[in-house]
């Protein structure tokens, strides 16, 4: 009887070390996915921050030419077109003398009179 309870113990001690060597190569195993999880991710982080595109001034877009998300383009590409912000604008137009006078500029919108 002795040695039956004996064995059982040794079987139970038994798997409990398979049970937690198991746990640890796991775990192991888990942790080293981890690590090259974290150094993808900042591998790809730096590669985003070169992804993001910014005006030089600020403005409004007024023509999209690119629309596909996640397209790759080459140096270059005009991807839009941007109407700046600012108060200060240059318009050239070719204008007959005559209707010179009848030019009027507000801020946002520009009015001739009678057309062209």
């Amino acid at each position: 009887m002795q040695s039956d309870l004996s064995a059982k113990h040794k079987e139970i001690e038994s798997v409990k070390q398979k049970y937690r060597a198991e746990a640890s190569r796991q775990l192991v195993e888990m942790q080293t996915k981890l690590a090259q999880a974290r150094s993808r991710q900042e591998a790809l982080a730096g590669k985003v921050g070169y992804a993001g595109i910014a005006a030089q001034q600020p403005g409004v877009i007024s023509a999209l030419h690119l629309k596909t998300v996640g397209a790759v383009v080459q140096l270059g590409t005009v991807l839009a077109e941007l109407v700046p912000d600012s108060t200060k604008a240059t318009i050239r137009a070719r204008l007959l003398p005559q209707d010179v006078a009848d030019v009027k500029v507000r801020p946002g919108r520009a009015d001739i009179a009678g057309g062209l």
